[in-house]
């Protein structure tokens, strides 16, 4: 789960996000889920990773 390189093969650089910020989303929370994974992997204890849907959209990824 690399947000960057992920944004390099479909084409993504500042300006376009800047322009279209419907790709920002999911690039966002591709890169949060990442680093919230990478943090679960070090952190003690049990942690678990979440990920809520509302009917109409996903929300963000929460930790408990």
């Amino acid at each position: 789960m690399d947000s960057a390189l992920a944004a390099h093969l479909a084409g993504f650089d500042a300006e376009a996000l800047a322009r279209d910020r419907s790709n920002l989303g999911p690039l966002l929370e591709t890169f949060l889920v990442g680093e919230r994974t990478r943090e679960a992997s070090w952190t003690p204890g049990r942690t678990l990773l979440l990920r809520l849907r509302t009917a109409m959209r996903p929300c963000p990824s929460v930790s408990a």
